[in-house]
C-alpha cells in the first residue's frame, strides 16, 4: 500500500516539475516551419535600412516587414525633391537671375511709357545697340519691350520657384500646366522683342 502511495506521489512530482503544456509549448510541425520563415524574414529585415525599406521586396513579392510603417508617398516625395536638387544646381541662380531682370525691366518701361522721354544718363554704351536718333516713337517701343520682358522674366522667375514641386508631382494635368506657362512667357517674349529690334531700326534711319 505505501509502495503503490509513494509510486503515484513521485508521478505527481514529475508533473509538477514539467512546464504547463499550453499553447505556446505544443508546436506542430507546420507552426515550426512558419516561425522559421518568420524568424529569417525578420533577420532580413535588420538588413534593410529605412530608405530601403519602402523600395526593397521580399522574395516572392511580399513587402518587408515594417515598410507599411514608412508612407510611399513621403519617401517618393523626399528621394525627387533630393534628386532635383542634385541635378538643377542651376535652379538658383537662374531664379535669381530672371527676378533681377523682371525688377528692373518692369519698372523702367513703365517709366518710359509715363514720361515719354529717354534717360538722359544712358549714353553711349549705355543705349546700346540703339543709334543716335532717339525720336518719341523709338523711346515707346523700347518702353514696351522692357514692359513685355519683364513680364516675361517674373512668370519664369515664379515658375522656376515653383519647379521642385512640380517635378516632384509628374503629372499630366502639371505637364499641361507647365507648358501653359511657358507658352505664356514664350509670347511674352516675343511681344518683347519685335518691338525692340523695330526701335532699334528705326533709331539708325536717317
Amino acid at each position: 500500500m505505501s509502495l503503490g502511495w509513494t509510486a503515484s506521489h513521485n508521478q505527481q512530482q514529475q508533473r509538477e516539475r514539467q512546464p504547463p503544456h499550453d499553447c505556446l509549448t505544443r508546436r506542430s510541425p507546420e507552426r515550426v516551419r512558419k516561425l522559421r520563415r518568420l524568424h529569417k524574414v525578420h533577420e532580413m529585415h535588420l538588413d534593410f535600412s529605412e530608405a530601403d525599406a519602402s523600395r526593397r521586396v521580399l522574395p516572392g513579392g511580399a513587402p518587408p516587414i515594417g515598410a507599411a510603417s514608412i508612407e510611399p508617398s513621403r519617401a517618393l516625395s523626399d528621394g525627387c525633391f533630393y534628386d532635383i536638387h542634385a541635378n538643377v544646381w542651376w535652379l538658383t541662380p537662374a531664379t535669381v537671375l530672371m527676378f533681377a531682370c523682371a525688377a528692373s525691366s518692369i519698372p523702367f518701361g513703365s517709366w518710359v511709357l509715363a514720361t515719354s522721354r529717354w534717360p538722359s544718363w544712358m549714353k553711349g554704351l549705355l543705349k546700346w545697340p540703339l543709334g543716335d536718333r532717339i525720336t518719341d516713337r523709338v523711346i515707346r517701343l523700347q518702353g514696351w519691350s522692357y514692359l513685355f520682358v519683364g513680364a516675361a522674366s517674373l512668370v519664369l522667375t515664379v515658375l522656376l520657384l515653383a519647379s521642385p514641386s512640380l517635378l516632384a508631382n509628374n503629372t499630366l494635368l502639371v505637364r499641361w500646366l507647365v507648358g501653359g506657362v511657358l507658352s505664356i512667357t514664350v509670347l511674352l517674349l516675343l511681344c518683347g522683342v519685335v518691338p525692340y529690334v523695330r526701335s532699334v531700326v528705326l533709331s539708325y534711319r536717317p
